[in-house]
């Protein structure tokens, strides 16, 4: 125990040479420390040992980068401000006693037999995002909450408790404007709620024993796994006060010992709740059937080395009776409503979201999520990724319905591609995440804190020019760092290639040590000795070197010098847009050809037309998305969008 004090308290030196410490217990592994006047500020504070810190009388009390109570030494804060930032740790049977007024700007882990208590305290946690902090608990410890406060600003909490941990609340009040917490409970951990308000979201698995009474406004997410069957109704969507939701009065209880029921380790029991919604999480070799109910949001989370697509999903619908598409689960519907379907995916799994309206999508540990021509409406959370997870989003929507909380939210080392779509919503990136986004649009710019760094790349509408001319390719080549990071594109490249991606040449290339071009020209294109006919233009930036997206547009060159295409396009309508089965051209000249390609520049269709003015074209078996029509006629070519439903 000697040896690792001393050691500890060299990695301190090391570590926080410039900082300002302050570590009790080192030369007195009994020492008490009684601070009850004046202002304090440490960067680092570490109790080791048998120590005692006891703040009092007003002080005030701030933890600038790490707290750390560790072996038997004890904590206690009462009628004093006291402020943590980024990482608050207890280990090691310490014990925390805290009370009065708390800022608790961190990460909280309780683990080994420790105990953390907050009681009668008004508690401001100021996140500006999800899972900006969270509270994890493991291995026998407590973290027990009382007759206190919290006010989280506009994030909300995440965190699990695992390894028998415990996490007791009693007449608590959670202000957010989301739902204020998060957590996932597995390996007999233990969760007893009575008489809290404000909202908190659990996801059980694993030997969880879950407890809630005299509360309201809970998402409870049951997870189904390797072995576990069930054939079962949910509780009625009977609330008056939140809609939706379930009014459970007397007494719930949800475990193996129900009929039709089995292979279950968690057990569930609520008492004289109201708001509650359920939740599902299904994963591989389960077997679950849901009849007669109303489910917030039904999740399938893959892992493994999985490889799955996902089609054909739509949120707010009811069912009369569907069965999942996924071939290593169960999962059937029957006269059951179903607002959200979530996707989530680690270790080294592979899902692609083909067509859906769902309304989650998040990665972790390494999986990969690749989605196209879908909708995320965030109605069962938002788009995002955490761990080592990669991300590629193409031709879709990321759209917030409701509220202000963000729709994309990435964090950890995670990284996201995003090509030809569309964000509707706030967009964060935290710690190391990397987002890049090419021919994107979106309504504000991505925060990016830490060292997330966000890159773009546009090409804006090119639609026709002239062969043997010079064409003016603009755009945007720029990006946002975090605090902490210095990235920056040092170089881009302009290139062009035929409808079909050869014969790639290169038109600029561009080196410098940042660039920062909005609006504005990348590169004079020579169209001198290149045949009449479709091309692609092609732009790649790079960043601190490295390859990091490409985004391309579609360009016709004729030979028709001085043709405006937005005079020629007022000259040719198309109806109905959206279309559903069929798409009408209406043009002042006669029609020779159609030609429909999709947003990558492949041709899909194509329709020789006897030199009318009017064609109709079947489109009914085109998947739903947004296309280009390319219409030759008497007076030249012109192209216009339009969207199948």
């Amino acid at each position: 125990m000697r040896k690792i004090t001393i050691l500890l308290f060299i990695l301190i030196n090391i570590n926080f040479v410039n900082a300002q410490n302050l570590v009790v217990g080192f030369t007195d592994p009994n020492e008490i420390l009684n601070l009850n006047s004046g202002s304090y500020a440490y960067d680092t504070v570490f109790l080791i040992n048998n120590a005692t810190l006891n703040i009092t009388n007003q002080t005030q009390f701030i933890v600038n980068d790490v707290l750390a109570t560790t072996g038997t030494s004890d904590l206690n804060v009462s009628n004093s401000l006291f402020e943590v930032n980024e990482l608050f740790i207890s280990k090691d049977s310490s014990t925390v006693h805290l009370s009065d007024t708390l800022t608790l700007a961190c990460k909280i882990y309780v683990s080994n037999y420790s105990i953390l208590n907050i009681d009668s305290a008004t508690v401001s946690i100021p996140m500006t995002f999800k899972s900006e902090f969270g509270w994890w608990g493991f291995n026998n410890s407590l973290f027990e909450i009382t007759n206190s406060d919290f006010n989280l600003g506009t994030g909300a909490l995440d965190g699990s408790f695992t390894d028998s941990a415990n996490f007791i609340q009693t007449n608590n009040q959670f202000l957010s404007t989301m739902l204020p917490m998060t957590l996932g409970l597995a390996g007999n951990s233990v969760i007893i709620i009575d008489s809290c308000l404000g909202g908190m979201e659990f996801v059980i698995a694993e030997n969880a024993d879950v407890t809630i009474q005299n509360s309201n406004f809970f998402m409870i997410w049951y997870t189904f796994s390797d072995g576990d069957t069930a054939n079962y109704d949910y509780p009625p969507a009977n609330s008056i006060l939140i809609p939706g939701s379930s009014n459970i009065t007397g007494s719930y209880q949800f475990s193996a010992v129900l009929p039709n029921v089995s292979g279950l380790d968690l057990d569930v029991s609520i008492q004289n709740t109201d708001g509650v919604y359920w939740g599902i999480i299904s994963k591989k070799n389960s077997n679950v059937i849901v009849n007669n109910s109303s489910i917030l949001a039904c999740g399938f989370y893959f892992d493994g080395t999985t490889r799955d697509r996902a089609s054909g999903f739509i949120d707010a619908q009811f069912y009369p009776s569907y069965s999942s598409p996924f071939l290593d689960r169960g999962f059937s519907i029957n006269n059951t409503s179903v607002n959200a379907w979530n996707f989530y995916q680690s270790d080294t799994s592979e899902i692609i979201i083909d067509s859906c309206i769902y309304g989650e999508s998040l990665g972790f540990g390494n999986g990969v999520t690749k989605v196209y021509n879908s909708t995320c409406d965030g109605t069962g959370g938002y788009l995002g990724g955490m761990d080592n997870s990669k991300t590629y989003v193409y031709s879709s929507q990321i759209i917030r319905q409701n509220g202000t909380a963000q729709i994309v939210n990435f964090k950890d080392s995670s990284i996201a591609w995003f090509y030809n779509s569309t964000i509707t919503g706030n967009i964060v990136v935290s710690n190391d995440v990397q987002l890049f986004f090419g021919n994107t649009t979106f309504t504000s710019s991505p925060i990016t804190n830490n060292n997330a760094y966000f890159a773009e790349v546009w090409i804006d509408t090119i639609n026709n020019a002239s062969i043997n001319s010079t064409v003016s390719i603009t755009g945007k080549v720029w990006g946002i760092n975090g605090p902490s990071n210095n990235s920056m594109i040092t170089r881009y490249v302009v290139e062009y290639s035929l409808p079909d991606s050869t014969g790639l040449t290169l038109i600029t290339d561009s080196s410098a040590a940042s660039f920062n071009i909005i609006n504005n020209t990348l590169s004079n294109w020579n169209t001198q000795s290149l045949s009449v006919g479709n091309y692609l233009v092609w732009v790649t930036i790079y960043v601190d070197g490295d390859t990091a997206i490409s985004c391309r547009r579609e360009i016709f060159l004729d030979n028709n010098t001085g043709v405006n295409e937005e005079k020629d396009s007022r000259n040719i309508s198309i109806y109905p847009n959206p279309a559903t089965k069929q798409l009408t051209i209406q043009s002042a000249s006669k029609i020779k050809s159609i030609k429909i390609y999709d947003l990558f520049g492949r041709l899909i269709k194509i329709v020789f037309s006897n030199n009318t003015l009017s064609q109709t074209i079947n489109i009914e078996n085109l998947t739903s998305g947004l296309y280009i029509v390319n219409v030759t006629s008497e007076k030249g070519n012109s192209k216009l969008k339009f969207i199948k439903e």
